[in-house]
């Protein structure tokens, strides 16, 4: 892949004027290049030297750490999220864990919270009741004791009782031991296949998950194999990036503030920021994520909804795997669904704060080209799956709270400076790699509407740190430290032959996205981040 980060940035620079005064931050020179104030789409070659391009997949030397920063107000923030508010101070920006005693907090159930290796643990069964080598403690941590064997269900003749791609398990052959299924996500029927039966079968940094994360056993990653790497410390399962369902297994020890999800408030879960685990809320998302007390909000799939598919659009290749297509563009529908709303409460906030028509109109716009994006993601994924799908009815209460410019400014900076901007490559990216020309038409469509989304947020945000005094521009710096909190603890990879793969059927895998995220905060976000820092 030879998608250039650096003219990415160079674009964002020249919309915001930075291009003369700034250089491009990693791998990039002065550009010299007069300023602009005209709208550039994200992509345009721009006139920076392209003799240190770093790439989506290639690995580099820069960290995330902000050496001209000298900051002390923001804090380090403490989320790997981009989802993450409710812990933010309105005026300071410093944000706070609250955690007592991890060892002896008491937990609603009567338990006692602390190192997870607990009296009582049951352990969690296979399909046929042998046991999957995890126990539950009683306050719900979820801990690998052994490895074992994975038992694979036999099929049999039992109709899974939705519509979908499969009827009975005997539909499902592409591999051995298929199992039809019901979605959850759709409430359909669907495929899925075992991926291994123990550890053996899986790569380096893995471990065999007999069914317990998923419906068949499956490959996820572990720094730890059972709860004897741990010392006296528990091997525990958990939710990676809470909301993307990305599982794997870690080991606890005594610095953790927290064990477990029951001992975190409602909506948070425990999991790994900064090198330890500690409570703080999801945020799955892509592109601009409707985001209300930190959490992404979306509308559910819904059957039968014929309004929401853009006429005529159909993809001109058959899919390998007809039901990962229609989870993926069910997905990103669901996501640009939610980002009209994101819009609709942009423009009322840009109302509420007097902000120049300019940022108005483009708004107006960007809800234009969300709803087209929208209903071309229903479209393909109606097509995928054989019948039309739309939206459900989306949850807006409370959407409006929060209405200072610094609340305001740490919305945009999650839902645009940096949701927009990942969105934004990462569909370039898969228009880089996908075969299908249908498929890459729209993909190319959206990279070019959402970098100009991601524009406007970028000049939104300088216009408010501008008219903003101290407790904006601090709620800011802390927003942008949690950002590179998240990128400090992401891994250095390249994308595999398996993501590159699943790229060309249209599809983005876990661990790709992953990158595509690291590589896009790194080389684009931060850096645009400092050079607007520099210019004020």
């Amino acid at each position: 892949m030879n998608l250039s980060l650096t003219t990415w940035r160079a674009s964002l620079f020249v919309t915001l004027g930075l291009a003369v005064a700034c250089s491009g931050g990693p791998g990039t020179t002065e550009t010299g290049a007069s300023s602009s104030d005209s709208d550039s789409d994200t992509g345009n070659t721009g006139s920076t030297s392209d003799t240190g391009n770093t790439s989506v997949g290639e690995s580099t030397t820069s960290g995330a750490s902000d050496p001209t920063s000298g900051a002390t107000e923001g804090g380090t923030g403490g989320t790997t999220t981009a989802g993450t508010s409710a812990t933010t101070s309105a005026t300071s920006g410093e944000t706070t864990t609250a955690t007592t005693d991890p060892t002896t907090e008491p937990t609603t159930d009567g338990t006692t919270t602390g190192a997870p290796l607990c009296e009582g643990a049951v352990d969690v069964l296979q399909w046929d009741g042998t046991p999957s080598g995890f126990v539950e403690c009683p306050n719900g941590a979820i801990l690998r004791e052994e490895a074992v064997v994975c038992s694979i269900e036999p099929a049999d003749d039992v109709k899974c009782e939705f519509a979908g791609t499969c009827t009975v398990d005997a539909d499902c052959n592409a591999q051995p031991g298929g199992q039809c299924v019901i979605d959850e996500f759709f409430g359909e029927c669907g495929c899925v296949y075992p991926g291994c039966e123990s550890d053996e079968d899986c790569d380096a940094g893995m471990i065999c998950d007999c069914g317990v994360v998923g419906q068949v056993p499956q490959c996820i990653p572990g720094d730890c194999v059972t709860n004897d790497d741990c010392g006296d410390y528990g091997c525990r399962l958990f939710d990676a990036d809470p909301d993307c369902y990305m599982m794997q297994v870690a080991c606890h020890g005594p610095d953790d503030l927290c064990y477990a999800d029951s001992e975190c408030e409602v909506g948070q879960k425990c999991f790994i920021q900064e090198g330890v685990f500690q409570c703080n809320f999801g945020g799955c998302a892509i592109g601009r994520p409707f985001l209300v007390a930190g959490a992404a909000r979306t509308a559910p799939v819904r059957a039968g909804a014929e309004g929401w598919r853009a006429a005529g659009l159909r993809p001109t290749r058959a899919a390998a795997d007809a039901a990962a297509q229609v989870a993926h563009w069910g997905h990103s529908a669901r996501m640009e669904h939610a980002s009209i709303a994101a819009f609709a409460r942009f423009g009322l906030q840009l109302l509420a704060l007097g902000a120049p028509p300019e940022l108005l109109l483009e708004t107006c716009s960007a809800i234009a080209d969300e709803t087209r994006h929208a209903r071309q993601c229903f479209a393909l994924a109606s097509a995928y799956a054989g019948r039309p799908l739309g939206p459900g009815a989306l949850a807006v209460e409370r959407a409006l709270s929060g209405e200072t410019l610094a609340d305001i400014v740490e919305l945009v900076i999650l839902e645009g400076c940096v949701g927009e901007t990942v969105a934004a490559i990462e569909a370039a990216e898969l228009r880089e790699h996908v075969v299908d020309p249908v498929v890459r038409g729209v993909l190319a469509g959206v990279a070019r509407d959402e970098g100009r989304h991601a524009a406007l947020a970028w000049r939104f945000l300088r216009w408010a740190l501008a008219r903003g005094g101290d407790e904006v521009r601090a709620r800011a710096q802390a927003t942008f430290e949690r950002v590179a909190v998240e990128l400090a603890g992401a891994p250095e990879r390249a994308l595999s032959a398996e993501d590159r793969w699943a790229l060309r059927q249209g599809l983005v895998t876990d661990a790709a996205r992953q990158t595509i995220r690291a590589a896009a905060l790194r080389e684009v976000v931060l850096p645009t981040r400092d050079a607007l820092r520099r210019a004020a």
